[in-house]
């Protein structure tokens, strides 16, 4: 199955202004992908940021970003 990563936050982890692949989710995955990808197996890296939202935002949402 891999690894699978769930990054949390606003604007920073969005990557608001910078291109998809610049974000710090897909910097997380390439690094990690490259660091430990040949040991666990796939590693993937999801982008759960949500513009202007602080973290108190998420503890309610926690149980269905999971699932997703």
């Amino acid at each position: 199955m891999g690894v699978r990563v769930l990054c949390l936050g606003a604007c920073y982890t969005i990557g608001l202004g910078t291109a998809p692949e610049w974000s710090y989710p897909a910097q997380l995955e390439a690094r990690l992908d490259q660091g430990i990808g040949s040991i666990v197996g796939d590693v993937m890296v999801y982008n759960g940021g949500v513009r202007g939202k602080s973290i108190d935002y998420f503890a309610g949402e926690m149980a269905s970003l999971l699932s997703e």
